[in-house]
């Protein structure tokens, strides 16, 4: 929510101008001068507010939890940063891989071919799917 109203703020397009000076240009630049500035300060509010928050999250953790939530902490680290993408860019290859060989062996040609014919039909019609039964 916080992430939506920033960038809700930082909305721009293209303008024009009778030249490069002019007391409108000079206006718009202002205007984004300030969106620019409100950008800042309520991102910094709203880092400041997660660091106070956090801040006082660890601060009523009790002495004999310290140990279980920091072992949690890096854990949970480990996954998010580690496992899970190496997981993601380790099976969807290999998804991708299983997936050819078992439609080639469905419909009985080579991989090579199935790819080549693939490539034909998305560079032909430019669309990844297939038309239906019914439609050919």
């Amino acid at each position: 929510l916080p992430g939506m109203f920033l960038s809700s703020l930082h909305v721009r397009s293209f303008k024009r101008f009778e030249y490069e000076g002019c007391p409108a240009w000079k206006r718009q630049l202002r205007s984004w001068r300030i969106q620019d500035r409100c950008i800042w300060v309520f991102g910094l509010l709203y880092c400041g507010f997660c660091i106070f928050f956090i801040t006082l999250f660890l601060a009523n953790i009790a002495a004999d939890d310290h140990m279980d939530w920091g072992i949690s902490v890096v854990v949970a680290l480990i996954e998010d940063i580690l496992l899970i993408p190496l997981c993601v860019a380790l099976f969807l290859p290999l998804l991708a891989v299983i997936i050819v060989s078992l439609v080639s062996c469905a419909k009985k040609i080579d991989k090579d071919e199935l790819i080549s014919q693939r490539h034909k039909h998305i560079c032909r019609d430019g669309t990844l799917a297939y038309p239906m039964v019914g439609e050919i």
